[in-house]
């Protein structure tokens, strides 16, 4: 067998790295065994051109969205399927100052109004109002990752098999019995013990989420106040989520459920019940950067990760720039670029 591209992983990474390639002409071939707690797959899966601790775009916001949403909706056409929703967020905020600061920063900033005082919902904590920030979406992962391994799997494109390192020849270019002209890893938070990216401070972060049923939040936006409450439909919402750099085990636990409901009952104050409980580990890096290049030894071996919590916004745009680096020599950003840490 033979394939031009090689990918390996499955998540939101690695799909929008493929479906990349496609694009361009290229024969793809996918290996994943399915990590039922990939980050992709307990993801909120948010597009945000924020950062709300500061109050300023997040990093490269105006060329990543216009990318973004034209590939989901290109992808939404292609797999006859809806799983890229348009939201607005409305940003509680946590004290006088903050609402301040808030006003101030909204009159430059394009994707947030001035903050109001008064909500609709009275069971929902509104001391000092809230600002809105425009130009926000959702990419359900759940969805969009089973809807695309269906479509991998009806025109045979996937392995659904562990990948084991000790099959692949990069001096003949082979996996197996497959010959390829690149293979790329998308692991995730599995990247973390590649034997050829090892020199990559890769890290594994664990997040957990609550999906809940909360007939009174009544919202069809999305709520943050240090944290998110995101509608699901049918009274459903999700709410997150944890940060945690030490445990990195998969299961969800009691601490976890503990500090999330904590951040709920502080917000909201009716009636809820707890549909679900996830856990899943993001592949992050400290400079908060993707890692993204070819092996400075093996020139057929490259790596798409570290995309972290903003993975479903950066994916789109990094994974043009990649292909294109590749495929024609186009530079890559310096910032993810893994040059910076050799």
């Amino acid at each position: 067998m033979e394939t031009d591209i090689l990918i390996v992983g499955q998540g939101i990474a690695g799909t929008v790295l493929g479906e990349t390639f496609i694009r361009e002409g290229k024969s793809v071939l996918f290996i994943d065994q399915g990590h039922e707690q990939a980050s992709s797959k307990v993801a909120a899966g948010m597009i945000n051109p924020m950062a709300f601790k500061r109050i300023k775009k997040s990093w490269m916001a105006d060329e990543l969205l216009p990318v973004a949403k034209s590939f989901y909706e290109y992808l939404e056409k292609k797999l006859g399927q809806n799983f890229f929703l348009t939201y607005e967020i409305l940003k509680f905020c946590g004290s006088d100052e903050y609402r301040k600061f808030w006003d101030q920063k909204s009159l430059d900033n394009e994707y947030i109004e001035p903050a109001r005082e008064i909500h609709r919902n009275k069971l929902l904590e509104n001391d000092f109002g809230f600002g809105r920030v425009t130009n926000c979406s959702r990419v359900v992962l759940t969805n969009v990752l089973k809807w695309y391994r269906e479509y991998l799997i009806e025109h045979k494109m996937i392995i659904e098999d562990q990948f084991d390192s000790n099959k692949l020849n990069l001096s003949e270019n082979t996996y197996d019995q497959i010959r390829f002209d690149q293979i790329i890893l998308c692991q995730g938070h599995l990247g973390v013990s590649s034997e050829w990216f090892d020199w990559l401070p890769l890290q594994k972060t664990k997040g957990e989420l609550l999906r809940i049923r909360a007939e009174k939040i009544d919202s069809d936006e999305l709520l943050n106040r240090g944290f998110f409450i995101m509608p699901a439909g049918n009274d459903e919402y999700l709410v997150g989520s944890t940060y945690d750099w030490t445990d990195h085990t998969l299961a969800p636990t009691a601490d976890g459920k503990k500090k999330i409901e904590d951040k709920l009952a502080s917000f909201y104050k009716g009636p809820y019940s707890i549909i679900d409980h996830t856990a899943g580990l993001r592949p992050t890096v400290a400079d908060r950067r993707p890692l993204i290049g070819v092996h400075p030894d093996y020139r057929t071996l490259g790596i798409f990760n570290g995309l972290g919590t903003k993975g479903v916004m950066l994916a789109p745009y990094f994974a043009k720039q990649f292909v294109g680096h590749i495929l024609y020599g186009g530079q890559l950003n310096p910032k993810v670029d893994i040059k910076r840490f050799n």
